[in-house]
């Protein structure tokens, strides 16, 4: 039997007293010289990747000129919201009044900035009265209203509410739907009956609103339920020696898979420097052919598994290396990934709550120190899905769903989970890979915890279960689920 066979002889053959245990396979293909190349380049590339992505962050931290207010989109959190309560409240839902008081109040409470002030008086007439959102404008503090623009704004609106659609003239409509945009809009319906083609447009979704509340309360309790049955039950059997790792680390010395790692993060920044450069050489300057082409580019990434081909290793030892196998069975390593998906639950749920905790530490800090509300985390998902067509939303579906799962788990978790499980321990080799697979991802530093958190519990998977099956299935299914709610969140609250 050839070499590169011996050390997955395990996946076959059942451990028996005359079976020797096996502590590590032969050395992965490579020099060490490449190895050391691929650490620098590969640190290199992806602390520039890092710096590209908190880029948004860092200008969208300065305060926007209130003179070029543009029309909001619901990539922002507080138009999200306020849409979301609104089209709950008034979208054709028989609605109380005790909780028509806390749909207003929630649209109060995620009010922080002056200009988010002016939109949520709109809404707040709305959902109460028009008296409700003339308090929402008194409590713009003077020193806030730092611009004629915004001033102006403030007194047509104060105008709007008092008397009507009809006391603003074409003019300060046109300035007043140029600026606030859907708030505006519906403003203007205020007094129209329900059956007003335009404010039955603007109102509707509200079904699909409940809907997805629904479904995602079903997926809280089945998380926190199966979660800490799952993770309760994994820590038991741990605990009797049930749970036993299959994954025979290479012994240290080759560097091709690392090499596979710094491809795909090479790739990466290619896309977010290279690719941009060569669409505006050739023409494409609209946003929505760039992100077309962007979408169908990163599909093209999936060679990059090819790379341990190219550099001569075989395509059995190359799928055997990497996880791609059927483990212990197909439909076993598939319930496996969805018994660990559900036991790693509980520790997304820590990092999600600590994200949080360190997002409202930032607030804190931010007021205390300048006197004025940090700006609000950017989410790189909104910001692709709210003006995405059907085409490029399916092709980011399929990114997501597909793409992810088979391309990230093979290079994070078969490949440099292995190349670093051939010189470090289970802890280091968990950590490391999770940390590098977060960074990649192009949220906020403060929110990365829960995508660390993920990939913590797709390595350990890895360290499990060998086969790359089980964190393939989890990764999948992590990213349909919130894919789907976002897709039908984003259907509901559309203009």
């Amino acid at each position: 039997m050839p070499d590169h066979i011996q050390p997955y002889q395990w996946l076959d053959a059942p451990a028996t007293p005359a079976t020797p245990t096996l502590v590590s396979s032969p050395p992965d293909p490579g020099r060490p010289i490449w190895a050391v190349l691929s650490w620098i380049l590969g640190g290199v590339f992806l602390l520039a990747i890092i710096l590209i992505n908190q880029l948004p962050e860092s200008e969208g931290a300065k305060p926007v000129p209130v003179a070029e207010i543009a029309a909001p989109t619901i990539a922002d959190p507080f138009t999200l919201t306020t849409k979301m309560m609104v089209k709950l409240g008034r979208g054709g839902m028989t609605i109380d009044a005790a909780s028509m008081r806390q749909i207003a109040s929630q649209v109060e409470m995620a009010a922080h900035t002056p200009l988010d002030k002016v939109r949520g008086a709109m809404a707040l007439a709305e959902l109460r009265e028009p008296e409700d959102g003339l308090r929402m404008l008194d409590r713009i503090a003077a020193k806030d209203i730092d611009s004629d623009a915004l001033a102006g704004d403030i007194a047509l609106v104060r105008t709007l509410l008092d008397d009507g659609p009809a006391a603003l003239d074409e003019a300060s409509v046109e300035r007043l739907i140029e600026h606030h945009g859907w708030f505006a809009r519906l403003a203007m319906t205020r007094g129209k009956g329900a059956d007003d083609p335009e404010r039955r447009q603007l109102l509707a979704g509200g079904a699909l609103v409940v809907g997805v509340a629904g479904l995602v309360l079903v997926l809280v309790v089945i998380g926190v339920l199966g979660g800490l049955g799952c993770a309760i039950t994994a820590i038991v059997l741990a605990m009797q020696g049930k749970l036993k790792r299959r994954f025979l680390p290479p012994a240290p010395g080759g560097s091709v898979y690392l090499e596979m790692a710094g491809v795909l993060i090479a790739c990466f920044l290619a896309m977010k420097l290279v690719l941009p450069l060569i669409l505006h050489l050739a023409g494409v300057t609209e946003a929505q052919p760039a992100i077309t082409v962007s979408l169908g580019v990163q599909w093209s990434l999936v060679l990059v598994l090819l790379w341990p081909l190219v550099r001569g290793v075989g395509m059995t030892r190359w799928r055997m290396d990497l996880g791609l196998h059927a483990g212990r069975g197909f439909f076993t390593e598939v319930g496996a990934g969805v018994f660990m998906y559900l036991a790693g639950l509980p520790l997304l749920g820590l990092a999600v709550g600590l994200s949080l905790v360190l997002m409202l530490l930032k607030q804190v800090v931010s007021q205390a120190l300048f006197g004025e509300d940090a700006a609000p985390p950017t989410n790189p998902l909104l910001d692709l899905l709210t003006s995405a067509s059907p085409g490029q939303i399916a092709l980011f579906a399929s990114l997501a769903i597909v793409w992810a799962p088979l391309v990230e788990e093979t290079v994070f978790r078969g490949a440099l989970y292995r190349h670093l499980r051939s010189r470090v321990g289970v802890a280091s080799a968990v950590g490391l890979s999770a940390l590098v697979f977060g960074l990649m991802h192009g949220y906020e530093l403060l929110m990365l915890g829960p995508v660390i958190s993920l990939g913590i519990v797709f390595a350990l998977m890895r360290e499990w279960r060998s086969s790359l099956i089980p964190s393939i299935t989890a990764h999948a299914l992590h990213n349909a689920t919130v894919t789907l709610v976002l897709i039908m969140l984003l259907s509901a609250v559309r203009d």
